[in-house]
């Protein structure tokens, strides 16, 4: 799955409650693995986000 064409939160969600089963593959280092979180995360602007939004309890 290319997980690049869902860009906001709520797309997220409504993927997963429609998912039956999910595969994840794993980048084959910690350099392209920090890459891909790291464009996740400016992609999604995690740090933008209050914390109630992010999970922060």
């Amino acid at each position: 799955m290319n997980e690049a064409r869902l860009t906001t939160i709520e797309q997220i969600v409504q993927f997963l409650s429609a998912s039956i089963s999910i595969e994840f593959s794993v980048a084959s280092d910690n350099g392209e693995r920090y890459a891909h979180i790291s464009r996740v995360l400016t992609r999604f602007d995690y740090l933008g986000r209050k914390k109630r939004e992010r999970g922060d309890q």
